[in-house]
């Protein structure tokens, strides 16, 4: 009962953890919106 028990916290903090780095931060987005690719590599 213990070992599924263990199991069970392993995956689901894993779970967790790998949920968490897919989110984009608030950073990020302020980054996108202000910066503008063009602006940044023009393409002469």
């Amino acid at each position: 009962m213990k070992k599924i028990l263990i199991a069970a916290i392993l995956i689901f903090t894993t779970t967790i953890c790998f949920a968490q780095s897919k989110l984009v931060s608030y950073d990020d987005l302020n980054y996108l919106l202000r910066n503008n690719i063009d602006k940044e590599i023009p393409f002469s």
